[in-house]
């Protein structure tokens, strides 16, 4: 590569079909943004590439970021607030592709999940009065399905798009409007939580202190990860 250095990466899904991957390296005048589209196995069948002045960029997105000396070889985190036990790793976006999209009344919202190892998957929206709600895996009956109804375990680079791959709420738009976070966890052992979240465990703070003291002690891989999303009329 000729490319003095890299660029922020991205990506957004196409409905539930495809990936569309993207990202930008500087050269001395300009930059050169790249594009690539992944079926759902993360094939490739298409791919493009442009040419931009560096002059139509603000410089503070030009700018090479500092290296701290004590964490060189260390890998980035693949989402905001995310942590990682083990090697596992879990990334969260919304099919927007936006670290903090807004969704209008009557919209609905995706979210992509994907692993780099196989592992049960948890997904909770926590809501800006302090509840949590289980979005992943649900059944019928709204509660936590700790069967096969969810069918096989994600697999490793495979996005889970929720809630068109199942056992998720169809995700509307609705007042009250505010900023939720929604917080994934991934986990190599299956973690303990009533199936009805109820009392303390209604609390997100106490769900998510909880659920990460379970991970940490637990065998095996531990991953989370969270993204905002902003709702109004």
């Amino acid at each position: 590569m000729d490319s003095t250095c890299p660029g922020g990466k991205s990506y957004v899904s196409l409905k539930a079909d495809g990936e569309m991957k993207g990202s930008a390296w500087l050269h001395k005048k300009k930059v050169e943004v790249r594009i690539r589209i992944n079926d759902r196995q993360g094939q490739q069948f298409t791919a493009a590439s442009a040419d931009v002045p560096s002059a139509l960029f603000p410089q503070y997105l030009l700018e090479t970021p500092a290296i701290d000396g004590h964490k060189q070889g260390t890998q980035s985190p693949p989402s905001a607030g995310a942590i990682s036990k083990d090697g596992l790793q879990v990334e969260l976006t919304t099919t927007r592709g936006e670290a903090r999209p807004l969704y209008r009344s009557g919209e609905h919202i995706k979210f992509v999940i994907r692993l780099n190892r196989i592992a049960f998957v948890y997904l909770f929206d926590l809501d800006p009065k302090g509840n949590a709600i289980l979005l992943y895996p649900v059944g019928a009956d709204g509660q936590l399905a700790r069967g096969g109804q969810c069918g096989v375990m994600p697999q490793p680079g495979v996005p889970i798009i929720l809630p068109e791959d199942g056992c998720s709420y169809d995700l509307v738009v609705t007042e009250p409007y505010g900023t939720d976070r929604v917080w994934v966890v991934a986990t190599e052992s299956q973690l303990n939580f009533p199936g009805d979240l109820a009392g303390d465990w209604l609390k997100s703070k106490e769900l998510v202190s909880r659920l990460r003291n379970q991970g940490f002690s637990g065998q095996g891989g531990y991953a989370e990860a969270q993204v905002e999303v902003v709702t109004g009329p």
